[in-house]
């Protein structure tokens, strides 16, 4: 089980840790291919309280197919899970440099950031160039540059 004081360890914390992931591996890319387990997806979009709408921008498929998301019995598929381990990873790294303070990352997932032009950055992340965008400011704020 990872560290739980490291940004691993908490992403891991997010994604409702042994109880849902079992003993998958926490290596991004293995878990994007093999599938994120329906209740770690859960688990995740409950704890950052992410609506039908936002799930639905985010993972580019219709309101109704996100209700049905956490009823699979299969892991979600690739393209999906890779989405989802993005913004989780996000969240995580957030969390740990904020002390694991949960309702001032879900304020700024959802405020204008005057460094991504006034738009939030969870508006964003529904694309692969949009969240490269929201990386650079979070390593910004790792490193002391304030966003």
């Amino acid at each position: 089980m990872p560290e739980s004081n490291t940004v691993t360890g908490t992403l891991f914390a997010l994604l409702g840790g042994r109880r849902h992931l079992g003993t998958a591996s926490l290596d991004p890319v293995e878990l994007a291919r093999t599938g994120l387990p329906p209740d770690a997806y859960q688990t995740f979009i409950e704890r950052f309280r992410l609506t039908v709408a936002e799930q639905a921008r985010l993972f580019g498929v219709a309101p109704r197919s996100v209700s049905r998301l956490p009823k699979r019995k299969k892991p979600l598929n690739r393209l999906i899970s890779d989405r989802a381990l993005r913004v989780a990873r996000i969240c995580a790294e957030l969390m740990y440099l904020w002390d694991n303070d949960e309702v001032h990352l879900q304020r700024w997932l959802r405020e204008p950031n005057q460094a991504l032009d006034d738009q939030a950055p969870l508006a964003l992340m529904d694309t692969d160039a949009g969240i490269r965008e929201v990386e650079n400011v979070v390593n910004h704020l790792k490193y002391g540059v304030f966003a």
